[in-house]
């Protein structure tokens, strides 16, 4: 069953869709050739590097010449106004679809966050859940939409970069609430060792392999016998990023999508644990230094 936000977006893009397309009788052919060209004009404008391409038009207006129109007499400047303005609705119909479908990822994350520090599996489940409703609203929307615009494969991506943005910050007020658990911290690892290895096979199957190297450092991290910060930082990272899998193969269907997907994963993961990497040196030349301090 779609979800409110599929439908709302559906019966928007359909009502804008019928204005700037049925025949009206009303109009002549020069003003719905204006108004056809000033919706084009500002799909192609408002959805930029989301959309290369136009909106797939399927030659619905009736008679329609494809052509530039360059005459912006007063009498037809009026429809081609009208026809950006249209294309503004349609634009904001989209953007509130995708700012939904970041909210429902936005939920998942701070559910997951209060779950951590008594529940690995607890906290997986929420993010998993938050991915699934996401992935299927992109799925309804994209199925729906398809027919009507190409550029909607382009919107899907621009999801994505929120969606990696938010990733940043769950990954960072995870970490945190995981350091700040201090001596507890061998417990929870030992505790949730069994699920956490689960999660390292399901990734291994993934195809993705630079969250396969990430899972490798996190089992590292946890299988030491006592950890410090950057064993923390590495485990944080693992888990915060693992359950993106879930979204990542339902997109498969949508073209370009999955692709952009695994590429902008892979970019965030390098990115941090570049930091990662240049954290746990601070670490141990702040270690180092205290030991070559108490060592007389």
């Amino acid at each position: 069953m779609k979800n409110s936000s599929v439908i709302i977006l559906e019966n928007e893009i359909e009502y804008i869709l019928e204005q700037v397309y049925s025949v009206n009788e009303s109009l002549n052919q020069y003003q719905r050739n204006q108004l056809v060209q000033g919706f084009e004009d500002g799909i192609n404008e408002l959805f930029g590097k989301w959309a290369a391409k136009a909106m797939n038009l399927k030659d619905k207006l009736v008679g329609a010449t494809k052509q530039v129109f360059t005459n912006m007499a007063n009498k037809g400047k009026e429809f081609y106004e009208k026809g950006k303005k249209l294309a503004g609705d349609a634009w904001d119909s989209i953007v509130k679809f995708k700012d939904n479908v970041v909210t429902q990822i936005q939920e998942g994350y701070a559910k997951a966050v209060d779950f951590i520090s008594t529940s690995y599996v607890s906290f997986k489940q929420a993010l998993a859940n938050a991915y699934r409703a996401a992935s299927k609203s992109i799925e309804d929307a994209y199925k729906s939409m398809k027919d009507k615009m190409e550029a909607f494969a382009e919107t899907v991506k621009g999801i994505w970069s929120d969606i990696v943005e938010e990733c940043t910050l769950l990954y960072h007020n995870t970490k945190e609430k995981l350091i700040a658990m201090k001596d507890n911290i061998s417990a929870w690892f030992a505790k949730n060792k069994s699920d956490l290895q689960k999660s390292i096979d399901e990734t291994k199957t993934s195809g993705m392999e630079s969250l396969k190297s990430l899972g490798e450092k996190a089992s590292e991290a946890w299988n030491k016998t006592k950890q410090v910060a950057s064993d923390v930082a590495a485990v944080a990272l693992y888990i915060c990023v693992q359950p993106i899998i879930f979204i990542i193969n339902s997109v498969k269907a949508i073209p370009g999508v999955y692709e952009n997907a695994i590429k902008m994963v892979k970019e965030f993961i390098d990115k941090e644990v570049a930091e990662y990497n240049q954290y746990r040196v601070k670490e141990n030349l702040k270690y180092i230094q205290t030991f070559e301090r108490f060592k007389y």
